[in-house]
């Protein structure tokens, strides 16, 4: 059971790319990525919860990019990935107390990295691996 669940969120296959994309399907892109933004977009509309909503909310993005990343190499994914996990941690440390960095700074660092990390993608390289199935159907976007 353990085994099916991994492959339906890791691929059965690290060659995967385009087509197990997890970006691909509404639904997981919803749970995975719009429902944690709406988290973090709430901590800007109401800033005292700031610190109740980036920490789950940076975590659970960073955790959907993460699984992503490794399913079907998608660039963005493997950039942000870490970095959204390490947000998300960052924040929490705020939330306690343990560090002084603002909140304000955290946001600008987040933004930057995002706009920063579809770099690759806006060069062409949108998938860190070749999907050799796709390039030999010479279908376009692969």
């Amino acid at each position: 059971m353990n085994e099916q669940l991994g492959n339906a969120l890791l691929g059965s296959s690290l060659t995967a790319t385009r087509n197990s994309d997890l970006t691909r399907n509404r639904v997981v892109a919803f749970v995975l990525w719009r429902v944690p933004l709406i988290l973090v977009a709430l901590g800007v509309i109401v800033p005292d919860f700031v610190g109740w909503l980036w920490p789950p909310g940076f975590l659970w993005i960073g955790a959907g990019c993460t699984a992503n990343a490794i399913r079907c190499g998608r660039t963005h994914c493997a950039i942000m990935g870490p970095l959204f996990l390490a947000l998300g941690l960052v924040s929490l440390a705020r939330a306690l107390g343990v560090i002084g960095v603002g909140w304000n700074t955290l946001g600008v660092a987040a933004l930057t990295c995002v706009a920063l990390s579809y770099l690759p993608e806006f060069m062409g390289r949108k998938y860190l691996r070749r999907d050799t199935a796709c390039e030999a159907s010479g279908s376009e976007g692969c």
